[in-house]
């Protein structure tokens, strides 16, 4: 009835010794360190990258994608149909490498990206600008099977697994009707896509009071929400992301990670990628009997991984709901919802990239037009204009770094805070991430902009805490040795001044015993 790893691990385990066919998809080439310092490598020379696929097997494909229109629509929502073959069952993971320009390394990038790619800077430019991954069939071999000669990978049995050395020994493109048909099925159906207007409408008769914002500590992930302060208790009112990091299932402090839905908050996810929905699939969620599942979920309507469309089905079997947003367009919409004490608006990305077209909240004070800023994994410079406008006006009381801390492309391009008034600025992230996150650059740009870090920050971001007379905050950090994951806590933020949190505050009345923040 939820994302079970297990499909996943089972196909894995009965095919591991003579090889398995699976459909393949690039979701993510990755600088080293997100770019920490956008510097262009030397002339002559390549940049060096790291890239993920996502994997489905190939028969249980073939069976899923027969099925007609209206099964497959039945089936994302979580209603029975006339196959055996069900995103309740799918085997799913993934595999990572670092391309180099050998031909087998590139085959699988051009088998993704369109063909005449001679280089991975090649296919790193074409990612960046948008071009629209498709899918096709691999053979894995494991181990000791997989042969030097080939392209080797690490392959990830599930997405919470740890990977196993692997090689990509066969690749083969897809017709152009099941490419276009494969495409269009591995994509959330347009029929759940929800109007602006009325997912506007809906979050108004929330009547949200949008009094203190409560940034979670779920390592390298993302969660986020508005929350009201009453009698000891700390209750999420809106959620924008219920993530965390896909290690969860190695780190104690995650499995132990529970989110409090006891007042029915609805979730915006501000895109699909697992560290920002799987919070919702932890040890201590299960145990619980994933209370957010019955809960109504916005996801933007660029989504389309394996993953998340297994995710969204088990949401909808569990009494809950997946929808989708479309503000992108000639003219960008942005979303104005009413709240007690202002507004919220919801606003897309502008670029064709998957991070950096997701959705972005910001809330706004109605009596001095302050606003705290919740961006995803989106860059800045992919803000449409009204967003960017008020990142030029120095109002910001509350901003997450967007990516964990990753390099913006364009400095000047960051949100500017309210001065020398009280303000926050959130590290989210998980120490001893691969993506080096938070990066030297981003700290650089922030404190341009008026967030102001400590000298430690400015040297080496995460290294140790910052400072509390810092305006900084971040829910974790890196130390130069080993353990490897530090959590800090969550951050409870507030308008014009620190908030006051109990030593005895609990989520709610229930019980349930949810996260709640102790950093403000």
């Amino acid at each position: 009835m939820h994302y079970d790893p297990r499909h996943g691990r089972g196909f894995f385990n009965n095919h591991k010794h003579d090889g398995f066919f699976v459909l393949a998809r690039l979701v993510r080439i990755t600088e080293p360190a997100e770019g920490e310092e956008r510097a262009r490598a030397p002339e002559g020379t390549e940049k060096p990258i790291s890239v993920t696929f996502e994997v489905v097997g190939a028969d249980w494909a073939v069976g899923w994608l027969n099925l007609s229109n209206r099964d497959w629509i039945r089936d994302v929502i979580g209603l029975p149909t006339n196959s055996q073959f069900s995103l309740g069952n799918a085997p799913l993971g993934r595999f990572t490498y670092q391309p180099s320009q050998k031909p087998w390394d590139m085959m699988l990038l051009n088998a993704s990206l369109g063909g005449n790619l001679a280089t991975p800077d090649e296919a790193l430019r074409r990612w960046q600008q948008g071009a629209k991954p498709g899918w096709f069939k691999a053979r894995i071999t494991v181990g000791k099977m997989a042969d030097i000669p080939y392209c080797r990978v690490t392959y990830f049995a599930s997405i919470f697994d740890a990977g196993q050395p692997a090689a990509i020994d066969a690749v083969s493109a897809l017709s152009k009707p099941s490419l276009a048909k494969t495409g269009r099925r591995f994509s959330m159906p347009s029929i759940l896509e929800q109007s602006a207007h009325r997912f506007g409408d809906l979050l108004t008769q929330r009547n949200l009071l949008a009094e203190y914002l409560a940034v979670y500590d779920v390592g390298q992930g993302a969660a986020q929400a508005l929350v009201r302060l009453a009698q000891s208790h700390a209750t999420p009112e809106l959620y924008v992301d219920m993530g965390c990091g896909r290690n969860h299932v190695q780190d104690p402090a995650l499995q132990t990670l529970r989110f409090c839905t006891s007042a029915s908050p609805p979730v915006i996810l501000s895109h699909a990628d697992e560290d920002h929905w799987c919070g919702a699939i932890t040890k201590a969620m299960a145990t619980a009997g994933y209370p957010a599942h019955a809960l109504a979920w916005m996801a933007p309507a660029t989504t389309g991984s394996a993953a998340f469309m297994a995710f969204a089905r088990s949401v909808w079997s569990q009494g809950g709901h997946v929808r989708t947003l479309n503000l992108t367009g000639v003219s960008p919409i942005t979303i104005m919802a009413k709240t007690k004490t202002g507004s919220l608006l919801l606003a897309q990305g502008t670029s064709k990239q998957f991070n950096d077209s997701g959705l972005i909240v910001a809330v706004v004070r109605q009596d001095n037009q302050r606003y705290w800023l919740l961006p995803g994994d989106c860059d800045y410079h992919f803000f449409p204009f009204r967003l960017k406008s008020m990142a030029d006006t120095p109002y910001c009381v509350a901003l997450t770094a967007f990516h964990h801390g990753a390099a913006p492309k364009v400095m000047a391009d960051t949100p500017i805070s309210v001065g020398t008034d009280y303000r926050r600025l959130v590290y989210s992230f998980g120490s001893g991430n691969e993506h080096k996150h938070p990066t030297l650059h981003s700290v650089r740009a922030h404190e341009t902009a008026g967030w102001t870090h400590g000298q430690a920050w400015q040297t080496a971001p995460g290294l140790a805490l910052p400072a509390a007379s810092s305006v900084v905050r971040a829910t974790a950090w890196t130390p130069a040795k080993t353990p490897p994951y530090q959590h800090a806590g969550g951050i409870l933020i507030g308008w014009s001044a620190a908030p006051q949190i109990s030593s005895v505050a609990v989520c709610c009345a229930s019980g349930c015993a949810a996260a709640i923040p102790t950093q403000v």
